[in-house]
């Protein structure tokens, strides 16, 4: 557990405590709220102290919006890299699967997360607060969501209605787009698997549980996709 020790009496506090629990002595800067783009423009070159301002922060500003805009990213990448869908269903049926499908993985988003963080907290005996938790996971995935405004509008002005498609995807239509695209998405993915490393490592100290828990959290996202591949395949 990372913890910090008060140097007015020695008390070990939580390492987001801004007072001793034993003396309630000043243990840090008092941070309220946290400046979006600022936060964003210095995750790329002081991400440690970065996750500590966010950490420290009484008001997790953004967070649950990042969340959000993460599990509609997630939703929108699946069905680019794995064509839940089949245009050659009927379109009421297409749009309802459509829609279904980014309300079961935006479900599965946050209940994974929040899972995960709750029984690796047990078994590990690390105390991740909630607030904490989701906010490191939201900033951290901020640039990899906040792509989906991009992405999103080139990837249906270049493939349309075939983005959602499986027969035929759109890597059969137009291939050499399709792959600059997914080439890009992996930088931005890679990105944020980088930022959630080292938002976990700053607050629990130690590099290899938190490497372990960004590589269990996205087997999880994988798997979870997967079964909503195969609950949704139209055959």
């Amino acid at each position: 557990m990372n913890i910090i020790t008060c140097p007015s009496c020695d008390s070990e506090n939580l390492f987001e405590s801004y007072k001793c629990a034993n003396c309630s002595a000043i243990l840090r800067t008092k941070i309220s709220n946290i400046d979006f783009w600022e936060t964003l423009n210095s995750l790329l070159f002081r991400a440690d102290d970065t996750f500590k301002k966010i950490i420290y922060s009484d008001h997790k500003n953004y967070s649950l919006i990042l969340l959000i805009l993460f599990a509609l990213k997630l939703s929108q990448y699946s069905f680019f890299v794995f064509n839940l869908t089949d245009l050659s269903i009927h379109f009421e049926k297409f749009f309802l699967i459509l829609i279904l499908s980014i309300l079961i993985i935006s479900i599965f988003t946050l209940l994974f997360i929040e899972i995960t963080r709750a029984v690796f907290s047990k078994i590990t005996r690390q105390k991740l607060l909630r607030k904490n938790f989701f906010s490191i996971f939201g900033y951290a995935s901020s640039f990899f969501s906040l792509s989906l405004f991009i992405f999103l509008p080139i990837e249906i002005i270049l493939f349309g209605p075939y983005l959602f498609s499986r027969n035929p995807s759109p890597f059969d239509i137009k291939p050499i787009p399709a792959y600059t695209i997914i080439g890009i998405e992996l930088i931005m993915l890679i990105t944020f698997i980088f930022l959630l490393i080292v938002g976990f490592k700053v607050y629990m100290n130690r590099i290899g549980l938190s490497i372990f828990l960004t590589t269990l959290l996205f087997f999880e996202f994988a798997l979870g996709i997967f079964l909503v591949k195969h609950l949704l395949t139209i055959q």
